[in-house]
């Protein structure tokens, strides 16, 4: 969905796609800025429990919160393919299939390397410290 056409209802509506294709997450992250109503829609509604992110008490400029990093970090694996960082589909079913592509691609390559052996060369080092005996 657009930025453009962000409205009232558009979070309503968002949160209803996954139950709409068949998926049911146990829980959704959100701003701080949909707390209050919002909350309380999804649980009635859509039996979803909406957790919201905010910021810490007394916290002054820049923080880290700790979902919306993820969030961050994943965007930014996505923008890391160029199709995805240049949008120039017109279907916006393309533009979703392409990101789905990427996260298929990025998740195939983390399984891939969790299941290599590690190489001699990057094995952890230990160091042994000479005793005072050792050094008489």
């Amino acid at each position: 969905m657009s930025v453009r056409v962000w409205t009232q209802n558009t979070p309503c509506a968002i949160l209803s796609l996954p139950l709409q294709r068949g998926a049911e997450p146990p829980q959704v992250w959100a701003d701080s800025a949909h707390a209050g109503q919002l909350v309380h829609w999804a649980g009635d509604r859509l039996w979803l429990t909406l957790r919201t992110v905010s910021r810490p008490r007394g916290a002054r400029g820049f923080v880290i919160l700790p979902r919306r990093w993820k969030v961050e970090r994943t965007i930014v694996w996505l923008m890391k393919a160029r199709r995805n960082a240049r949008n120039y589909e017109r279907l916006p079913q393309r533009s979703e299939a392409h990101l789905n592509w990427s996260l298929i691609t990025f998740m195939a390559r983390c399984l891939a390397l969790k299941r290599r052996a590690r190489p001699q060369s990057h094995q952890k080092v230990q160091w042994v410290l000479p005793t005072s005996a050792s050094s008489a």
